[in-house]
């Protein structure tokens, strides 16, 4: 895997003024369970600090857990 890919944005979602939801690659990392490694991670930032975290194994898990926080964090559904 190269550099690009390691950094590699799922996606980025402005929610309302102070909200900023980010998903990105995060290469190789620590596994989420002991058959899959956790290569994916949704932030929310708040005013720029960083706050809750979701990890994911897959590109289509964190695609569809960023859609979830976002909606979440809009108040269209429960958390995550």
């Amino acid at each position: 895997m190269n550099r690009a890919d390691r950094q590699a944005r799922v996606a980025g979602t402005q929610v309302g003024a102070h909200l900023f939801v980010s998903t990105m690659s995060l290469g190789l990392g620590p596994a989420l369970t002991d058959n899959a490694p956790s290569r994916y991670e949704t932030v929310v930032f708040l005013d720029g600090a960083e706050g809750e975290r979701w990890q994911y194994p897959t590109w289509s898990e964190a695609e569809t857990g960023h859609a979830a926080v976002v909606a979440w964090l809009r108040g269209e559904r429960p958390p995550p």
